[in-house]
């Protein structure tokens, strides 16, 4: 079995945590991840990028030249022009960049200022979905880096695609965005579903559920609610 093979195996498994060790010390792994964000199938893409971030952490700090090739080569797929769309690829961005606080610093504003960018190609909402969910991703470990992503993440909760809502109003309450909390909050009553991406699955959720999410993060910022 090639490593094509063995990784998309491990995707549609859910291995993520196995795929991301077997990528720190095999470089045709690494090609075979790179290759899955480009797959029409959901969870191969989305893993693909979760197992990118996990090599990663094994790389770092050691092999930080390593990194930032792989880091070269994502971002020149986000902006490639050739008519080939790596719809995974903001994503594997994200997680690869949330490993690490320099990374973090330096490409979160990048994340941010895609979002609105309009001489990038994010006309398409797998493309916005996988943005939305790497500065949510670069947001938990380093919310400071993502900060210019607000107003436009703000202005995606109103999207008429339901999963760029929901991500919208994820994103918010990761970033402790607390003047927004009426506009996410007014998504509690929004029942449209949609599926996200968590620890190797694409899992069913709803706009409304990720809006309570977030809207318990504003008010209380992340922590559990004060005793009575």
């Amino acid at each position: 079995m090639g490593n094509r093979q063995i990784v998309a195996e491990h995707l549609r498994n859910g291995n993520v945590e196995a795929l991301g060790e077997l990528a720190a010390t095999d470089s045709g792994v690494v090609a075979s991840l790179v290759r899955g964000l480009y797959h029409p199938e959901a969870s191969i893409r989305w893993g693909a990028a979760d197992a990118l971030g996990r090599a990663a952490g094994h790389w770092l700090p050691s092999q930080r030249p390593r990194v930032e090739r792989v880091l070269q080569r994502l971002v020149w797929a986000l902006n490639d022009e050739s008519g080939t769309t790596g719809w995974g690829v903001p994503q594997a961005i994200g997680e690869v960049v949330r490993q690490d606080r320099q990374l973090s610093d330096d490409h979160g504003p990048l994340l941010a200022s895609w979002l609105g960018d309009a001489e990038v190609e994010l006309d398409n909402r797998l493309m916005v979905r996988g943005l939305l969910f790497a500065i949510g991703r670069v947001g938990e470990n380093r919310p400071e880096a993502v900060q210019p992503a607000v107003p436009g993440v703000i202005a995606r909760l109103a999207d008429p695609d339901a999963a760029t809502r929901g991500l919208a109003a994820r994103v918010l309450g990761i970033l402790r965005a607390r003047d927004t909390m009426d506009a996410v909050a007014a998504l509690c009553s929004d029942v449209a579903p949609l599926d996200i991406y968590a620890e190797g699955r694409m899992r069913p959720t709803t706009v409304a559920q990720l809006a309570a999410e977030a809207v318990e993060r504003l008010r209380w910022g992340g922590g559990a609610p004060p005793e009575i």
